[in-house]
């Protein structure tokens, strides 16, 4: 969804921001909700006000609320997926291979 999104509003995302939060992501508020997700996912209490902050002052309130109902839902999509077993489609490996090389996301085992 970010590639599209991205493509969509005609800005030149950088993936690797995604693995390397050095770099630039490209996109308005990038770095801030590459910041939220970190945060949520492995920081602590404190690291979370600090993204929630930043987020909001990069975004408003409108893109804070947009961006965890967006996040909620792929955690939400990611764990039925792999509580039930459904695993990627051919054509969702084939479209996703150049990123997971880029990103050296190959190197995990796969999931499907």
């Amino acid at each position: 969804m970010l590639r599209w999104s991205a493509e969509n509003l005609q800005h030149e995302f950088n993936p690797k921001s995604i693995v390397d939060t050095t770099q630039p992501t490209g996109i308005p508020g990038g770095e801030a909700l590459i910041a939220l997700v970190d945060a949520t996912m492995i920081g602590t209490s404190s690291d979370r006000s600090k993204a929630r902050a930043w987020i909001h002052s990069e975004i408003g309130m409108d893109g804070v609320v947009m961006a965890a109902s967006t996040y909620g839902n792929f955690e939400m999509m990611n764990r039925i997926s792999e509580g039930t077993g459904v695993r990627a489609s051919e054509q969702t490996r084939k479209s996703s291979a150049e990123w997971q090389k880029e990103l050296g996301l190959d190197r995990f085992g796969k999931g499907y």
